[in-house]
């Protein structure tokens, strides 16, 4: 996905995306580590739409206590269970959290799977004119009868732009932009760029990509062991506490956890409805990730580690030495030591 707001922040902010189960927290603690060693400091912001809520740790998958220490960690545990919480919200706290990540002379490296709140950090949040239901419903329409692809070859011609940075199969912002269009008279990506939106000009990705089969060995393992520790407590305990319809609960998983507890439900069976949400999940992601442009894609089911931490940090650091304003402090040539 190139970057809409060319105008934007020009400090420099990294994001290590992947699916879920693919070991995101864990490899990203590793690169600080790596970077620390050599000098060069930094803080993590999660980019989690569920890690957001209190007490919900099982299930979530949030980065344990130790890991946090290892490295600082910032936007989890910001909001209680029964809280809305959107990527705007999102955008404005994590927006805070790196400016004071930048001021304590450290860099920002944004680790997660929603990739609504990746973006709305690093490209920034643009609302647009209001919805006009009468052309999106037949816009709607025209998809279910032609398919996605002849709406997305007509955005092709009306908004170039925005059409190279949308999947031809994401229905739902393709039929956005076309109402814009036929709404304002100008692509969405021209009313963009005109309003900036406080997101980042040059944003550095790093993604981490499992063959099919062995993510789904991961998402198993992963599932087996949150049921194993007590996911299914957490989702007895926000249903006891009236939660059952909050956003929290939406977490992937908490509804069969649910029924679990409550003996409705046996354990292999909930690993496998569990497993099969977190696979829709994982699916759903590797489509936005698409959009993204110059990625430096990590295979560790084809590399060793340590390469692969090395070849990140690397990689970082050099982004860093190009992105680094005057005024901000200075990064370490590699090997330097701390």
């Amino acid at each position: 996905m190139s970057n809409p707001n060319q105008a934007g922040d020009e400090r420099p902010i990294a994001a290590l995306v992947g699916a879920t189960g693919s070991g995101k927290t864990s490899m990203a603690i590793s690169i600080a580590g790596w970077l620390k060693e050599r000098g060069v400091a930094v803080e993590i912001i999660g980019a989690d739409s569920r890690q957001i809520y209190r007490s919900l740790s099982v299930g979530t998958a949030k980065p344990t206590l130790r890991e946090r220490e290892a490295v600082p960690h910032h936007m989890i545990d910001v909001a209680e269970p029964d809280e809305t919480f959107n990527a705007s919200r999102y955008a404005e706290e994590a927006r805070v959290c790196v400016e004071e990540i930048y001021g304590r002379g450290a860099f920002p490296l944004v680790v997660g799977g929603s990739g609504l709140y990746i973006r709305a950090l690093l490209e920034g949040l643009f609302e647009g004119p209001g919805a006009d239901m009468s052309i999106r419903s037949r816009l709607e329409k025209w998809a279910e009868r032609e398919g996605a692809g002849t709406l997305h070859r007509r955005l092709s011609d009306c908004d170039p732009v925005t059409a190279k940075n949308v999947h031809p199969n994401d229905k739902k912002r393709i039929i956005r932009a076309l109402e814009v269009f036929e709404v304002s008279g100008r692509p969405i990506s021209a009313l963009r760029a005109e309003a900036g939106g406080g997101g980042f000009s040059r944003p550095f990705y790093i993604g981490l990509a499992w063959p099919k089969e062995n993510h789904g060995r991961r998402i198993e393992e992963r599932v087996r062991r949150m049921l194993e520790n007590g996911m299914q407590k957490e989702a007895a305990w926000l249903a006891e506490a009236g939660l059952g319809g909050a956003r929290s609960f939406e977490g992937l998983g908490y509804e069969d956890a649910l029924a679990l507890s409550r003996g409705e439900m046996g354990f292999e069976d909930c690993v496998e409805r569990i497993c099969r949400l977190h696979r829709s999940y994982a699916k759903r992601q590797g489509t936005w990730y698409q959009r993204i442009e110059n990625v430096l894609w990590l295979e560790p089911a084809e590399a060793d580690r340590d390469y692969m931490i090395r070849c990140a940090g690397e990689a970082l650091a050099n982004y860093l030495e190009s992105t680094l304003p005057s005024g901000m402090a200075s990064v370490p040539k590699r090997g330097t030591g701390a």
